[in-house]
C-alpha cells in the first residue's frame, strides 16, 4: 500500500512539473516575437498580417520586400506587415537592418524565432508570404506573388489599398 502510494505521488509531482515546463512557450503565437530593434510583435494580432519569409543574401527576396514597401505607403494602419529572416545563421541584425534600410520600410522585420513562426504557418521555403486574417487563421499563401494578387487577397478580408 505504502509503494503505490509513493509512486502515486511520484507520478503527480512528474506530471506537474512536466505540465509546467510546457507552460511557457515561445512560440510565434505568443507576443515574445521581437523585431531587430527589440520591439515586440505581435503573433496575432487584431489586424490581417501578412508575413515575409526571407534572407537577406537571396537577390531575388528584394522583389517581394519591395511590394511590400508599396504596400506599406498605400496603407500603413488596417494590415500588419512582418518580414521575417528564415537564415539566423548567415543574416544578422546589420544585414537585416541594411536590408531593411535599403528595400524595405517601418514594419517590423525578425531575425530571431524565424524557424518557429516558419513551422506555425506552415512555411517551407525562401520567398513564401502568408496572409493570416484577425483570427489567426492563414487566409491566403504563394511564392513570389505579384502586387495585384496581394491586393485582390487582402480585398477579399476587407483590406483596402
Amino acid at each position: 500500500m505504502k509503494k503505490r502510494i509513493s509512486f502515486t505521488a511520484i507520478m503527480t509531482v512528474l506530471l506537474i512539473g512536466l505540465t509546467a515546463c510546457g507552460a511557457e512557450s515561445d512560440t510565434a503565437n505568443e507576443s515574445k516575437v521581437q523585431d531587430i530593434q527589440g520591439n515586440p510583435v505581435s503573433l496575432p494580432n487584431e489586424k490581417p498580417t501578412l508575413i515575409y519569409f526571407m534572407a537577406t543574401w537571396c537577390p531575388s527576396c528584394i522583389y517581394n520586400e519591395e511590394i511590400f514597401k508599396e504596400m506599406h505607403q498605400l496603407n500603413p494602419n488596417d494590415v500588419q506587415l512582418i518580414t521575417v529572416s528564415l537564415d539566423p545563421n548567415t543574416d544578422t541584425k546589420e544585414s537585416l537592418a541594411k536590408f531593411k534600410q535599403d528595400y524595405g520600410g517601418d514594419w517590423p522585420h525578425v531575425l530571431k524565432n524565424g524557424k518557429e513562426i516558419a513551422d506555425t504557418y506552415g512555411v517551407k521555403q525562401l520567398e513564401e508570404i502568408v496572409l493570416v486574417n484577425s483570427e489567426n487563421e492563414v487566409f491566403y499563401r504563394s511564392v513570389r506573388p505579384s502586387f495585384d494578387d496581394l491586393k485582390e487577397a487582402l480585398t477579399q478580408i476587407g483590406v483596402e489599398l
